[in-house]
């Protein structure tokens, strides 16, 4: 029985070898970083020259080759099973590569170029933060920071929040709103994290994942060349592609948190296999019972994220960024937000049955299983969708489908 998310390309298996190795390592003081609050960038550097963190950087410009999300989603699962913190800003790092390596493949000219300069920085050790678009009080669709264009490029301003990996971030990819006529037009804007202006707060301290270094970035008058701004639509209103490049970009994190919860359901059967040290106690009655409840839920979740990866990798096959059918595409962010649901609620499901299994100890801030199941706690409120939003997303588009076949 397959206990693990397997990769499915031969690249995706060079690159979980090598994510099996650093996990080994990261468990070793994981406990330490969770309690700074840290995102070890000794860590991180080893990953980089290792080539781990260039395993979506393509065999010619001296990557692995990763092409498939399932094998990104299988590499975040190894690290996951260690350090869920760590993993998140792997796969923020990877889910970004991963997308500019779609792009190279089918750019031409200057843009392939571009593109090609951007993977072989991201394979020699630049570190990319990918994830600048929430901000306090507003959504993906109005985001406030704004570039304003002056001689030679814009000025960017404003406040981004859960920024992970920026504790250690060479590059930020930063949403923003540029002037257009009477109105707005979303952009995306790519920043030098050295610029005057740029601004990382540390101020992650938060309940889990407290390895991710996801801080606040401030901008102030940080000066972009006009190259660096890729306008995007109409500012306020979905944008063309919007499900497919969500999809790809967020899915492979999934592999965080099955792999939290194999680590909780291993510390349960670990415990249940020592038993107690008193000589005359007798094993509870039903502890097989739950040992067996929790591996029949965790091959129900990687079945799920295996399909969802299977059709959200079936779905973009041959097909350049930007043209997966709007139908599709819909298809992929409904299997998405479906294994994403059944992926973070069982982990947090493994982790209290995992508790049940180690009794009182498991509660103390020290023991693995308290900060797995703080890690765990974040999974569903990850974007996209927060929990309300994804089952409304999901009852519509089946309401949609069905009124739309009906005369």
């Amino acid at each position: 029985m397959h206990r693990r998310l397997e990769p499915r390309g031969a690249a995706g298996e060079k690159a979980v070898l090598l994510a099996e190795e650093h996990a080994r390592e990261l468990a070793a003081h994981v406990g330490e970083r969770d309690r700074a609050g840290l995102l070890d960038r000794a860590c991180f550097q080893k990953m980089a020259d290792s080539g781990l963190l260039g395993a979506c950087v393509p065999e010619e410009l001296g990557g692995l080759g990763v092409t498939y999300l399932q094998d990104v989603a299988a590499v975040v699962n190894r690290i996951g099973y260690a350090d869920a913190g760590m993993a998140l800003a792997v796969h923020m790092h990877l889910g970004r590569q991963w997308y500019v390596a779609r792009r190279w493949t089918w750019g031409t000219g200057a843009e392939r170029a571009e593109f090609g300069a951007v993977l072989t920085a991201m394979g020699s050790g630049a570190m990319v933060a990918p994830g600048a678009a929430s901000e306090a009080g507003t959504d993906w669709d109005h985001v406030l920071t704004e570039a304003t264009e002056v001689d030679g490029g814009y000025l960017l301003n404003g406040r981004k929040t859960f920024v992970t990996l920026s504790a250690i971030a060479t590059h930020f990819h930063i949403r923003a709103r540029v002037p257009a006529g009477d109105g707005w037009e979303m952009a995306s804007v790519r920043v030098d994290g050295s610029s005057p202006g740029v601004t990382v707060v540390p101020d992650w301290d938060a309940m889990g994942m407290r390895t991710s270094g996801s801080n606040d970035v401030v901008l102030t008058d940080v000066f972009v060349p006009t190259e660096a701004v890729s306008r995007r639509g109409t500012w306020g209103e979905p944008q063309p592609g919007t499900d497919e490049q969500r999809t790809v970009s967020a899915i492979g994190l999934q592999g965080a948190f099955l792999g939290g919860a194999e680590a909780a359901r291993d510390f349960a059967v670990a415990k249940a296999a020592k038993g107690d040290r008193h000589p005359h106690s007798r094993r509870p009655s039903g502890l097989v019972h739950v040992l067996g409840e929790m591996d029949v839920r965790l091959m129900a979740a990687r079945a799920t994220l295996e399909r969802a990866l299977a059709v959200v990798d079936d779905g973009v096959a041959g097909r350049a960024s930007g043209t997966v059918p709007a139908e599709v595409a819909t298809d992929m962010m409904v299997a998405f937000q479906c294994a994403k649901d059944v992926v973070t609620h069982t982990a947090i499901d493994m982790v209290n049955r995992a508790m049940t299994v180690v009794g009182g100890g498991g509660f103390m801030s020290a023991h693995p299983l308290s900060r797995i199941y703080r890690d765990m706690r974040a999974g569903p409120l990850m974007q996209p969708y927060a929990p309300l939003e994804a089952m409304d997303f999901i009852g519509t588009v089946a309401i949609d489908r069905i009124t739309r076949k009906t005369p």
